[in-house]
């Protein structure tokens, strides 16, 4: 991530604008051609022009598709999880709950703006389609929504108004020219090269290196066939270590698995034994291809792509969006069983949804996004907010990352709030049923995505800790119990504790301390 200087705005902008022209000029070099009756300029500008045209017609294709396309929903929850889940929400709020789920922000919304946004949040519904009997339960709501706000809610709907409903409003998506899936292919090969050259393999179904856009030829002729039709991953065997874990490493949106290479060559630097797992997200990375599959689905995925490598206990790192699907493998849900959507994806069987779970060794959460969920900054600050004046990291979020039109697809059509909330009882459970799980979490005090601050105390708050100040200036806090660890970087944006050595040194640190066999058997934690 950039930071805020004149000069990183100024090229950040540069960037946008010449990508963004690529379409437009090309369109018009056409027609010019036609009326002039010759090809101007060369004829290999021709050739450019013409393909960005008719890439540009493939973007409309897909961008219709996207937003007539309905969203495979997970069973809807019942009425006594729905009242635990508003519970607990409703018991952690900041200054700007709830209304800072409505647009414009902080807008004085009426009473049937708050049922909208309820429907969305714990039905998985629409006015339209809401059934008389949960009339008196969404009252319920509204009546503890009220007690937050500190007013009452006025009768109707305010003008102007409405709330933020991820999987119901449109997919916000910008063109992307073929030149800039060029770029992403370059990238893609160098870090496949790096990757290979510290002794990973690559393991990808056959399809995928020709179902995704680019295309990934090199990986064509090196990948070996794996167990799931859904993720490729790179698998670095351990090399006469013992004891120790594997890391399986879950990245976050961006371009892939580029930007932690550093991270992968200094752990390994540190202890060369170390096994490590890099599953791949294509569908978060910047390329066309398919949707994200749901959360059963993947989870079956990966804990198959561990039984076919015959790996038995992992810790399990996650950066950003990769920290949804740890969460989604680390909560403990019981399944819904109330009538869902017909087009719901079905409730997994409950044996198969705790098997990965039980193979996490120890639990590392960079930036992480799945805590506090439920306050509106993160879905607000990816998806809604426009850049401010001169803010080159809130550029670069908003067009490389929130607007292409995979990734939109993923966190418009994809995902679900009340399956991905972590909370620190499920943190605290995850360790004591483990008989001693250790947790670290990594914030970024300028985090312009997550509310970091807010996460922290949420952390820290509830159990007595000690504080340190460590390395790449992080301060640290750890449990009495010795389980839990939070780490702060204050002056770091997303994804900034990634860009130097000694920031990363904290990483390669605290994975070590995971990967060590605990020494200690530790009583159980206190779930609150």
């Amino acid at each position: 991530m950039i930071g805020q200087s004149l000069p990183e705005y100024y090229f950040i902008r540069a960037c946008i604008a010449a990508l963004r022209l690529v379409a437009p000029f090309s369109i018009a070099y056409i027609p010019a051609c036609l009326a002039t009756g010759s090809i101007l300029v060369s004829p290999v500008l021709g050739i450019v022009a013409a393909s960005e045209a008719a890439f540009f017609v493939v973007y409309l294709i897909r961008r219709k598709g996207f937003n007539e396309a309905r969203p495979q929903v997970p069973p809807r929850l019942t009425r006594a999880q729905r009242q635990e889940l508003f519970e607990k929400c409703a018991s952690h709020i900041s200054s700007d709950y709830p209304s800072g789920w409505f647009l414009p922000q902080n807008s004085e919304f009426k009473r049937e703006n708050a049922q909208d946004w309820l429907l969305w949040a714990l039905f998985d519904s629409a006015p339209e389609h809401a059934p008389q009997e949960w009339t008196e339960e969404i009252n319920q709501y509204i009546s503890v929504v009220e007690e937050c706000l500190g007013r009452k809610l006025e009768p109707g709907r305010a003008p102007g108004v409405k709330s933020l409903r991820l999987s119901f409003d449109p997919v916000k998506m910008l063109h992307r020219p073929l030149i800039w899936y060029l770029i992403v292919a370059l990238v893609d090969t160098c870090t496949s090269l790096f990757l290979l050259s510290l002794g990973f393999k690559h393991y990808a179904p056959r399809r995928t290196c020709f179902s995704a856009f680019p295309p990934r030829l090199l990986l064509a002729l090196f990948s070996k066939p794996v167990a799931t039709p859904h993720f490729p991953y790179w698998y670095r065997a351990p090399r006469g270590g013992q004891g120790k874990s594997p890391i399986l490493f879950l990245h976050g949106i961006g371009i892939g698995l580029h930007p932690y290479i550093p991270l992968f060559r200094e752990i390994l630097r540190a202890d060369p034994s170390q096994s490590l797992l890099l599953v791949e997200f294509l569908p978060v990375s910047m390329r066309m291809t398919d949707p994200m599959p749901s959360r059963r689905k993947t989870i079956a995925a990966i804990n198959a792509i561990l039984e076919d490598l015959s790996i038995d206990r992992v810790v399990l790192a996650a950066h950003s969006y990769g920290t949804f699907i740890a969460a989604h493998i680390v909560i403990e849900q019981a399944p819904a069983s109330a009538p869902s959507d017909p087009d719901s994806d079905p409730d997994p069987d409950p044996d198969s949804l705790h098997a990965l779970n039980r193979r996490v060794a120890a639990l590392i959460l960079i930036d992480p996004v799945p805590i506090l969920l439920h306050l509106p900054a993160v879905a607000y600050n990816f998806l809604y907010r426009m850049p401010g004046a001169r803010r080159a990291n809130e550029w670069q979020l908003w067009y490389f990352a929130s607007r292409d039109a995979d990734i939109a697809r993923v966190l418009s059509r994809g995902f679900f709030w009340e399956e991905s909330c972590l909370w620190r009882a499920d943190l605290a459970r995850f360790s004591a049923e483990g008989q001693g799980r250790k947790v670290a979490v990594v914030l970024a005090g300028e985090d312009q995505i997550v509310p970091s601050a807010e996460v922290r105390k949420y952390l820290t708050s509830g159990e007595a800790g000690d504080s340190a100040r460590g390395a790449g200036g992080a301060e640290r806090w750890m449990s009495r119990s010795g389980l839990l660890q939070v780490f702060w970087f204050p002056t770091l944006d997303h994804a900034m504790v990634f860009e130097t050595r000694e920031r990363r040194k904290v990483l390669v640190r605290t994975l070590a301390w995971a990967v060590e066999p605990p020494r200690t058997s530790y009583g159980a934690v206190e779930v609150t």
